[in-house]
């Protein structure tokens, strides 16, 4: 399990507005417990790109995405594995997931992720 802090420091590094965030929030906390576990981060990973790219936020997590978290190994399956990404295979050094992201709006968050209670229902 991801606490809300950790997982939040994580999302906020995408570059997306707060209202993106909470928004992907309210979707990958599917028991609004608070936390993200593996299959929740998998779906909030999966809007952030998806918001990155440019689409817009579903109302709902979508049945093929539901339909393949559901079907993932656990965690700890993934991590026992050699990494198969390209960086991983080439002499580049691995760089963050988010290295390519449009800097934040100057003043929101002062290189520092939001206040989590913006994220409180």
């Amino acid at each position: 399990l991801l606490g809300r802090d950790q997982a939040m420091g994580i999302l906020a590094r995408s570059g997306l507005g707060m209202a993106e965030l909470a928004g992907v929030w309210g979707l990958a906390d599917a028991d609004a417990d608070g936390h993200l576990s593996w299959r929740e981060f998998v779906v909030a990973m999966h809007l952030v790109r998806r918001l990155r790219a440019g689409q817009p936020l579903p109302h709902g997590v979508p049945m093929d995405l539901r339909n393949l978290v559901s079907s993932l190994a656990p965690a700890e399956a993934y991590a026992a594995e050699a990494s198969r990404s390209p960086r991983a295979l080439s002499s580049v050094s691995s760089r963050s997931l988010f290295d390519s992201a449009p800097p934040s709006p100057a003043g929101t968050w002062g290189g520092h992720p939001p206040s989590l209670s913006t994220f409180e229902p």
